[in-house]
């Protein structure tokens, strides 16, 4: 079975982030991701606030609004790794660190698999650069090809919002 660059970008892809959940186990991996996600989330809620005080106590302009967006990202985010940092000690404690560590394979397969959704979405969805050599030789483009139509609707829906700029 002759790989395309493709499907041996996507294999690398999916074992690399499995080895990597299993080595830090489904804990750790979940822990991780909710904190960049509720860190983006507090960020965007809470910087107008900080960008009003950083300007009443400074002279900086627009550039409060990303001082305070990345503060206040840097700050959640530091709070939910140390958060992060006790509970996979107290899990590394017992006996269950080795089943953590094999979700922690399983959900990195399936972040793999995330991945290598969004990038064959880009590449469908981008029309600059002419990937066809790449797409035809590719023995898996076509299995995840099946599941892009289920992110058409939710693209066209944030698309829109922006040109209409109510994102």
């Amino acid at each position: 079975m002759d790989l395309g660059i493709l499907d041996i970008l996507f294999l690398a892809i999916i074992i690399i982030s499995s080895l990597r959940g299993a080595f830090r186990g489904m804990v750790q991996e979940l822990i991780s991701l909710a904190a960049l996600l509720i860190s983006l989330l507090l960020a965007a809620v809470f910087y107008p606030d900080g960008t009003d005080w950083i300007q009443a106590r400074s002279s900086l302009g627009e550039s409060a609004t990303l001082i305070s967006f990345v503060c206040i990202f840097a700050a959640a985010f530091i709070l939910f790794m140390l958060l992060k940092k006790a509970i996979v000690f107290l899990i590394n404690e017992t006996p269950f660190e080795s089943v953590d560590k094999l979700l922690g394979f399983f959900l990195g397969i399936l972040e793999g698999l995330l991945i290598c959704f969004l990038i064959v979405y880009l590449i469908d969805f981008q029309e600059i650069i002419d990937l066809g050599n790449w797409t035809v030789s590719s023995k898996l483009l076509p299995y995840i090809e099946r599941f892009l139509p289920a992110l058409d609707k939710p693209a066209e829906h944030i698309l829109e919002k922006l040109s209409s700029g109510s994102l």
